[in-house]
């Protein structure tokens, strides 16, 4: 395979020559490996072990990872079936995209918001009970 034309437009948008099966394959293994990595992430989160906190920052990883292996598989599926317009390779990429950046936002979110959010409700809800200084 000649890797330049990775770098063409022509190869994303246009070109609608089928992928060899082993390479689909190797797709669809990826795309049901998210699928059950959001499984596995989600039974893990139902640990008594983790305190509220933790399930949450474990849980917000599922919905996109089980949502990205659908709707790529769909889009394989689409692919395989050479329908014209959704079978564009394009649409790996750009799934893929969106994927990324929905993890790094809901990520953000686990990391820096919640913990800050829980830090202020602990000390307002503290804070209520101790008598006030005069």
């Amino acid at each position: 395979m000649d890797f330049a034309q990775l770098f063409t437009w022509y190869f994303w948008a246009y070109k609608a020559t089928p992928m060899q099966p082993s390479t689909m394959l190797i797709m669809a293994l990826v795309f049901v490996g998210a699928i059950a990595l959001g499984i596995v992430i989600r039974l893990i989160s139902n640990n008594k072990r983790f305190s509220g906190l933790q399930k949450g920052q474990l849980r917000i990883f599922v919905k996109p990872l089980v949502v990205f292996g659908f709707v790529e598989l769909i889009f394989l599926w689409m692919h395989f079936e050479r329908i014209p317009y959704f079978s564009r390779r394009i649409w790996f990429l750009f799934i893929l995209l969106i994927t990324i950046y929905w993890i790094a936002q809901r990520g953000r979110k686990a990391y820096k918001v919640y913990p800050e959010q829980q830090q202020n409700n602990v000390s307002s809800d503290r804070d209520k009970y101790l008598p006030k200084q005069v």
